[in-house]
């Protein structure tokens, strides 16, 4: 399969003492995707499958020497039975498929993404970067985020951003992040 090297999906796996989740290639909604979840969020993937791949679970490690080794801005990994991947170095590296935490499926994964077709709510784009310094500034790894009423033209107006959960308790910090505008 082919994978945009943009993706950095082991950012995006449970990770505990002893073993790190492994990434899941499966069809989701008609497309191959690469599935990495840490429990908490979810991220979803599509590549382009190659001739013999099966889906299965990746080692996270995979996936970094796929994207390690190549040159190009995609990352190639051979999924047929065990996995394959160029090093940078040249060599070929073979990986055997990880256990499957918790025997994620593709019916699984789909139960609770958006329904495609469900009418559109709220579009908000925000920066991550400053969405992170913010909570950093806050003093809190757990946010709430309030829209307020939108702006002239439909446009979502300052987001107010406070501390929450057990962190908030005595923390009185607030703040406002701008959404970003595309067009």
């Amino acid at each position: 399969m082919k994978l945009d090297k943009r993706h950095k999906l082991h950012r995006a796996t449970a990770k505990d003492n002893v073993r790190t989740a492994p990434v899941y290639y499966l069809e989701l909604r008609g497309k191959p995707s690469l599935v990495a979840t840490t429990g908490r969020a979810l991220a979803v993937v599509p590549v382009e499958p190659a001739a013999g791949d099966t889906y299965g679970t990746i080692p996270v490690e995979a996936l970094k020497e796929a994207c390690k080794g190549s040159q190009r801005t995609e990352a190639s990994i051979s999924c047929n039975g065990s996995i394959e991947v160029q090093s940078g170095k040249g060599a070929t590296v073979t990986y055997e498929r990880g256990e499957n935490y918790g025997e994620l499926t593709a019916e699984a994964i789909e139960a609770v993404l958006p329904d495609p077709f469900a009418p559109e709510g709220t579009v908000v784009y925000l920066n991550a970067k400053y969405l992170v310094d913010l909570a950093s500034a806050l003093g809190s790894d757990v946010l709430r985020l309030e829209v307020r009423n939108p702006e002239e033209g439909g446009r979502p107006g300052p987001i107010e951003v406070r501390p929450a959960g057990s962190e908030a308790a005595g923390n009185e910090a607030s703040g406002l992040l701008m959404p970003c505008v595309i067009d």
